[in-house]
Formats: C-alpha cells, structure tokens, sequence
C-alpha cells in the first residue's frame, strides 16, 4: 500500500495565494472604471496563459529535470507520470509540485506497456469431449442451449 501524499507547502503556491489575496482585498478599493477594466483584463487573461502553457506543452514538449532538452513527455494512461525520449529518464509531478524521480520499483507499474499477449488463433472448439465429467457438463449445456433456441 502506498501512503497518502502530503500536500507541501511550496513559495510558488505561497504567492499564487498572496496574489489571489491582494486580488480579492483590492476588489472594494477600485475607484474608476479604468481600473476595473485593468483588472478585469488580467483576470482574463488567466485562461489564455493555461492554454498557451497546453500549446506549448503540445508542440515542444516539456523541458527535462535530466538533460534539458524539450522531449519530455506524459504517459497517456497516468497524466502525473512523464518520461523523456532523449535520455530515457522517468519523472512524475504532482499538479504543481516539484519534480520526482520515478524510477523505483513502485512506479514500474506505471511504465509498463500493454501486454503482448494476444488471443489465440489456433484454438477450435471441441466437438466430442469424451466421457470425461467435464465432457457430461459440456454436453449437458450445449443440450440446454438448444433447446432453449427451439423454445423461442
């Protein structure tokens, strides 16, 4: 089992909250209408910076911890999860906070692609499964099933 996640407190939520305060406090202290547009104007502007961050997360990638180049990049399953197509190290990241390694056992899980195996073409249903009980059990559904369809 893994531990619950603290939550840390880290400088950039600090003032993302201190901002977000000043915000709300200077709300009631604007005086003109030039002032309400300014403020205005940046809180509309919030959306446009997230959706520029996805643009360029989209185009270039996301700059690696490791090697510094634009190839990191997130695991469609696990969107906390990111690997980098230069040098081949695995990170993850929790909304906000820092970057962590995340080459352990535990997330190995996490990494592992779909699985190979595939479904069996070879395999034909058997027609006379013998005396055996599972070949009386067989017989017995396949009889039900018939005359089941018959019945409708």
């Amino acid at each position: 089992m893994h531990s619950p996640r603290r939550s840390q407190i880290t400088i950039g939520r600090l003032m993302a909250l201190i901002a977000a305060c000043a915000v709300v406090l200077a709300l009631p202290h604007l005086q003109s209408v030039t002032e309400f547009k300014v403020v205005a104007c940046a809180l509309a502007s919030l959306p446009l910076f997230v959706v520029c961050n996805a643009l360029v997360e989209a185009l270039f990638g996301i700059q690696c911890p490791g090697c510094r180049r634009w190839s990191l990049r997130r695991l469609v399953l696990n969107r906390s999860y990111f690997s980098c197509s230069a040098c081949g190290m695995r990170f993850k990241r929790f909304g906000l906070g820092p970057w962590l390694d995340a080459s352990g056992p535990d997330d190995d899980v996490k990494y592992r692609g779909k699985s190979q195996s595939r479904t069996w073409t070879g395999f034909t249903v058997p027609r006379d499964p013998g005396g055996t009980t599972s070949g009386d059990l067989l017989r017995n559904k396949r009889l039900r099933e018939r005359t089941g369809e018959e019945a409708r």
